[in-house]
């Protein structure tokens, strides 16, 4: 089967320590399979849609780890390439005692840092229905430039699907040029409430619709999560929000960004209405925090009531 999205970016190992604190004061981690889009691409083919996967793993220990992780998902890899020069990257996460996380990251000329994009070739390109982009591989270069250069490829009618995933510790310079570019090319934008200032560049998420972005969809945790849309958008003109959905007992929030953006490109590729699309990705979010690990909570379609 032909996959209808495509998820470019980072596969890295997340570290999951075994009670809330900071790094100096906790003693054992355990090791799991993480990076934004590998969550993101994981929670599509939960939920269903075919999704395939472009990345950059090592071939050290810890990359093979990560590919056999990915291959027990029904995930299309052909686009996983692999480094027997770069070594994988490391995320040390640290919670509080409400679930909420922390990164420290290990990232220094590291396998996903040299994404190639050039392995997709131009035929496939005409199935994709979406592609979803994230700021992390556009912190650095040549990932960065393998990102823009596959958009520059993607036939008309594609849809853009851009999450910044600000963490501005991997940044050396300003993002905010960068942002833009990817914005410019984005036609929905995935963001978090507390993203808006930090990216340099808008006060309030809808000021992303004067930038040329269709469709711009942004969490706020607890307090829900909320859509706004041009005629141009997939889901037409208009604004919608939903309250948060519920989690019986917060374990654990990372992923959960992922998991809500995986219900969005459901939803869209669903052909489901604004609603319905937010209270699936809504879903998603609260189910995912209710285990440790970003990938392993990752909901399917069961999970969810679908």
């Amino acid at each position: 089967m032909q996959p209808r999205a495509l998820v470019v970016g980072e596969v890295l190992i997340d570290w999951l320590p075994e009670r809330p604190g900071p790094i100096e004061t906790v003693e054992r981690y355990s090791r799991r399979a993480g990076g934004a889009p590998a969550n993101v691409a994981v929670g599509l083919a939960r939920l269903d849609v075919p999704t395939a996967l472009c990345a950059n793993v090592s071939t050290d220990p810890f990359g093979t780890f990560l590919v056999d992780r990915l291959a027990a998902e029904d995930l299309d890899l052909r686009w996983l390439t692999r480094d027997a020069v770069h070594p994988t990257a490391h995320a040390f996460i640290t919670h509080d005692t409400a679930g909420e996380r922390s990164f420290s990251f290990y990232r220094h000329e590291t396998a996903d840092c040299h994404l190639d994009t050039t392995v997709v070739d131009a035929e496939a390109l005409l199935d994709l229905e979406a592609v979803v982009i994230g700021g992390v591989a556009l912190a650095v270069e040549p990932a960065r430039s393998a990102v823009f250069a596959l958009l520059d490829r993607l036939p008309i009618g594609t849809t853009v699907v851009f999450d910044p995933n600000l963490r501005a510790e991997l940044w050396r310079a300003d993002p905010a040029p960068v942002l833009r570019q990817a914005i410019a090319a984005a036609d929905i934008v995935k963001l978090s409430a507390d993203e808006v200032g930090k990216m340099g560049l808008i006060t309030a998420p809808e000021e992303l619709l004067q930038m040329g972005v269709d469709t711009v969809v942004w969490t706020a945790g607890a307090a829900g999560a909320e859509m706004i849309s041009t005629e141009d958008g997939p889901w037409g003109a208009g604004q919608w929000a939903v309250d948060g959905a519920s989690a019986d007992a917060v374990v654990d929030t990372t992923g959960a960004g992922d998991a809500f953006l995986a219900g969005v490109v459901a939803g869209l590729l669903d052909r489901r209405d604004a609603m319905a699309t937010l209270t699936l990705a809504n879903r998603a979010g609260a189910a995912a925090t209710m285990a440790a690990g970003a990938m392993e909570a990752l909901p399917d379609r069961s999970a969810i009531g679908l």
